[in-house]
C-alpha cells in the first residue's frame, strides 16, 4: 500500500485527534518510521522557536508560530501514539493519566514562566527559552 492511501485511511480514522499542521505525521510515520517523524517534528519546533527572535513584524512572527505549533502538535501526536504502541490496557491508561496531569501542570506554569521571562528579559527571551527547550 502506498503512502498516500495509508495517509487517507488514517486521516479518516483519526481526524478528531489531529491538530492543524500535524497531519503530515501519519504519512511520514508510515513511510519512514517514527524516528524520522519525531526528528522532523523536533526540527520544525526548533526552526519555529528560532525565527521569532529575529523578526519584528507580526506577520512573520505569526508564520513562525505556525511552524512551531506544527512541530509541537506532531510531537504531541507521536507521544500518544507511542504510548499506545508500547503499553497495553491499564498500564497505557496509567501513563496517559500521568502525562495528562503533567500537561495540566504545564498549562498552569507556562504563563507564569512566560510572564517572568518577558518582564525581566524581554519578549524575545521566551523564544530563546523554547529554542533551548527543544534541545532537551
Amino acid at each position: 500500500m502506498g503512502c498516500g492511501n495509508d495517509f487517507k485511511r488514517r486521516e479518516k480514522l483519526h481526524a478528531h485527534n489531529l491538530r492543524k499542521g500535524s497531519s503530515y505525521v501519519f504519512c511520514s510515520k508510515s513511510c519512514f518510521g517514527r524516528h524520522f517523524s519525531m526528528y522532523l517534528a523536533l526540527i520544525l519546533f526548533f526552526i519555529g522557536s528560532l525565527l521569532p527572535s529575529f523578526f519584528i513584524e507580526t506577520s512573520s512572527i505569526s508564520f513562525s508560530r505556525l511552524i512551531q505549533g506544527s512541530g509541537v502538535g506532531a510531537i504531541n501526536l507521536l507521544c500518544w501514539a507511542n504510548i499506545n504502541d508500547f503499553f497495553d490496557g491499564k498500564s497505557a491508561a496509567r501513563v496517559m493519566s500521568f502525562l495528562g496531569g503533567l500537561l495540566s501542570v504545564t498549562i498552569v506554569i507556562s504563563p507564569l514562566l512566560g510572564g517572568f521571562l518577558s518582564y525581566y528579559y524581554g519578549w524575545r527571551s521566551i523564544f530563546i527559552f523554547f529554542l533551548a527547550f527543544s534541545f532537551l
